[in-house]
Parts: structure tokens; sequence; C-alpha cells
């Protein structure tokens, strides 16, 4: 346990923090791990449509975070949106305005740096590299840790939740993950993803010069690992404004969770392959989530929503294991049917991006007269117009989440959709619009003017996310 940073002994901000376990068994049967909510139900497909003869595993440098996909759709306003942000910003910041104070500013500025100290280590796809990581059963000298794939479960789900992270999610990489939901390609030029008969993962550099290097998994038994950490309520609603980037927070807790459970399983004897980088994630983070049950898709179309937190979670860490796990199954909580009548998310998105249409479609419109390459076809969806979003977000200064901030299920314990509503929102979606009125009725959503700076005065939780709310549930 002195080993994986979990007792008395420990050392760094998990040491400080952890509380003292003696041995894996009490690990495993600590209430680590939320279970859902009574009104969610568990089934075996996801609420969203899925046509799996048609979706296939997607590359990334189609993304709109590469830089010629961007240029391929209205080049002329994305270099227009980009000048405008700059003087948004800089305006904003001489005029010493809400969410752009001289003293939000050294906020913003101090946390940046901080997240940067924090995240210092240095990744690749085959986990951490230096003297900051754990030591291997031989090593150690001691017997590689054998368990039930339950067992398992219960110890990375709980290990996961002291190291940062909310939400757990796991499944067996079988042929329909291999080839559907593993990313073929990361974006920029960094890795190509294969597969290989061999024991341990590896990357090399990639001899057909396509990308930097060649990742390879192994096709031996293994497990998709999807984890999330929660975003704070209070930076969400001071959006747009300097305040760490409005989803900054979630991101330092996923970094320490990587990490934890990159030494956890290497100490334990087994591999973890991926890097906690959004734009190299082995899968798509949505739909790991979405399929692992830990969300449900959202008319929004980029974030998936949690039933305890909404979208206000920070998705984008995920890797592969050898370690058997039993994985979990999705969710029905009435989510994705109360976007339907909600659209919410739609009427305060600045450049309109978010589809106002009644219902979800197979068809991709298209992006400027052209294909649009940013989605991946196969899923019955509302489709997010990403050019006019990175448009909107650039005008801004690249600060937004709007579109998080005004969702009805992001507000916690005061949310009007609280867990009477949310059970009736489950069951039927009748009261969907209803409800979408009432949340706009009692002003929730994003601050405006000086309700910007208010958060100064008021009592914040630690690392800005009130965890009670998250530690409501366990399994």
């Amino acid at each position: 346990m002195k080993a994986l940073g979990l007792s008395a002994a420990g050392i760094g901000a998990v040491g400080a923090a952890a509380p003292v376990f003696h041995d894996l068994d009490e690990l495993m049967s600590s209430e680590g791990s939320p279970k859902k909510p009574w009104w969610v139900k568990t089934a075996d497909k996801p609420t969203v449509e899925i046509d799996w003869d048609v979706t296939k595993r997607y590359d990334r440098r189609l993304n709109f975070l590469n830089a010629n996909v961007k240029a391929n759709y209205y080049p002329k306003e994305q270099a227009e949106a980009t000048a405008t942000g700059a003087e948004f910003k800089k305006a904003n910041m001489a005029a010493n305005a809400p969410g752009y104070t001289n003293k939000t500013r050294a906020f913003s500025d101090a946390f940046s740096r901080m997240m940067g100290t924090m995240t210092a280590s240095t990744y690749s796809f085959t986990g951490i590299t230096g003297t900051t990581i754990t030591q291997t059963p031989a090593e150690l000298g001691v017997p590689k840790w054998e368990g039930t794939p339950e067992e398992n479960s219960r110890l990375l789900a709980a290990a996961a939740r002291i190291y940062g992270a909310i939400f757990t999610g796991f499944t067996e990489l079988d042929n329909a993950w291999r080839n559907k939901l593993v990313i073929s390609h990361t974006i920029g030029t960094a890795g190509r993803i294969v597969y290989e008969d061999v024991d341990l993962g590896y990357s090399v550099k990639d001899p057909t010069g396509e990308m930097a290097e060649k990742w390879v998994i192994p096709t031996k038994p293994m497990w998709g690992v999807g984890f999330a950490s929660a975003e704070s309520l209070f930076a969400q609603k001071t959006g747009p404004s300097l305040t760490p980037g409005n989803h900054s927070f979630g991101r330092t807790a996923g970094r320490s969770t990587y990490i934890g459970l990159f030494n956890l399983l290497r100490t334990l004897g087994y591999q973890f392959l991926g890097t906690p980088f959004m734009t190299q994630n082995l899968f798509n983070s949505s739909a790991l989530h979405i399929m692992t049950g830990n969300a449900e898709a959202s008319r929004q179309n980029n974030f998936s929503l949690t039933p305890i937190g909404g979208p206000r979670f920070q998705s984008g860490e995920n890797g592969v294991t050898d370690l058997p796990l039993a994985p979990t199954k999705p969710i029905d909580a009435g989510m994705f049917r109360f976007c339907h009548s909600c659209a919410k998310c739609a009427d305060s998105c600045p450049p309109q991006a978010i589809s106002l249409d009644k219902k979800p479609s197979w068809e991709i419109p298209l992006l400027d007269g052209k294909t649009d390459t940013t989605h991946n076809a196969g899923v019955k969806s509302f489709w997010l117009n990403w050019a006019s979003c990175t448009i909107g977000r650039s005008q801004l200064a690249g600060r937004c989440e709007i579109c998080w901030a005004v969702c009805p299920f992001n507000e916690g314990r005061d949310a009007v959709v609280h867990d009477v509503i949310k059970a009736v929102t489950a069951n039927t979606g009748i009261f969907g619009g209803f409800f979408t009125d009432m949340s706009k009725a009692f002003g929730y959503g994003v601050r405006e003017g000086e309700a910007k700076e208010a958060w100064w005065n008021e009592p914040q939780s630690v690392f800005g996310v009130e965890s009670e709310i998250f530690a409501k549930y366990e399994r």
C-alpha cells in the first residue's frame, strides 16, 4: 500500500489526502465509487441509436482541432474570429470588466501555472517515464496481484475516486470495440494505433512515415478504462471570462487520476496504455462514457450528460489495460430524451452552432456546403456545427462553455432538476419543456455583469467542486 501511495506513508498530494489502507481488501471495500441513483436504469444498449454497420474507427486527423481541417471550413471567418477574440479580451481587460478584472486575471494565470506544475510528468503511449513511477512486483519481490474481474473493477474504481475521478467505466475490448470505437489516428501526428500479437503494448517510430509513432495494442484480452473528473460549477457560470478556461479544474484531477492509475497498475503487475491528453485519447471519450454507463448522449453533441452533474465533467482521460475487469453497462436516465424537448443549450449558443432540430437524425448536415468530416457516422444524433462553434469560441477569446452552464442538469444540489424531477424525467418526457422553462425562470445558467465577480465573496468547495454531491451515491 505504501508503494501505491495509499497509506499513511504515501507521498505527495495523494498520500496527504488519502485515508489509511492496510491492504487491497480494505481499498476494494471502501466507498470509493458511486452507484447510480435509484431512478437511473441500466440498459443493454445506450439511449442514443447506433448503426454498427456504418460506424467505424474514427481518424482524429479529421477533427476540428487540426489546423488543416479548420482551414477547410469558413477560413476567412475563422481568421477574423481569432482577431476579434483577441480584441475582445484586450478591451475587457483594459476596462477591468466583470470576469476580466485584475484579480481574476491573477487567479487565472496562477491556476494555469499550478496546473502546468501538477502535470509536468513526461508521458508516452506506454505511460509515465522518469523517477516518479512506482516499482513492479518483480522489483518489489512480491507476486503479481490476482483478483476476479469484479474485485479488480472495485479496486480501480475506489482508487480512481481517491486519485480524483468522479466516475469510472470499464469494457472488454472485443472485436466491436477494437474495430469501431478505438480511434485509428490521434489529432496531429502523434500516433497511429494498430494491433499486434504481443504481450506488452509498445510505441516505435512509425515505419510508414504517416505519423510520428506507431502505437501497438496487444491482441490478447484487454480492457478499456474510462474515468472522469468533475468541473467547477462557479467557473462555468462565469463564462465567458478569464476564470480558468471555465473547464480546467477537472483536467488537473484527471491528470492526477491518470498518474495514480498508471502507478497502481504498474505495482500490481499490469500495463496501462494511452496518454492523458484529450488530443491523444484511445477512445472517443463521450462514446466510451455512454457505452460504459457513466453518461448519455446530449443535444450539444460534444459533451455527454451524467445523471448527477450533467455535462459538468472532464471526460478526456482513458486507456487500456490487461488487468481483467467486469464491464459496466449503459444507462437510461431519460436525459437524452429530455434533450429532445429542451434545446436550452441551442437557444443560448452565441454562434447558434447547436442543432435546434426537434428530433435527432442519422444524416450529418453539410458544413459550408461540404461534407462534414468532423463527425463519425453511424449515430442518430443532433449534429453540432463545429465550424460555427469554433468561430464563436474564437470571438470570445476561447472562453465560452455557455452550453455547459445553461444545461438544467448542471446545477447539482440546487438544480431545478433535483432528484424528484430527475426521476420524473427518467420515466416520462411529458414535463421536459416545463422543467426547461422553470430553469430559465429561476435564473440557472450563466451569470451576467457584476454577478460574474460574486464568487469571490461566496463559500467555495475544495478545488471548486462540491464533492459531497458526487459522493452521495456508492456501489
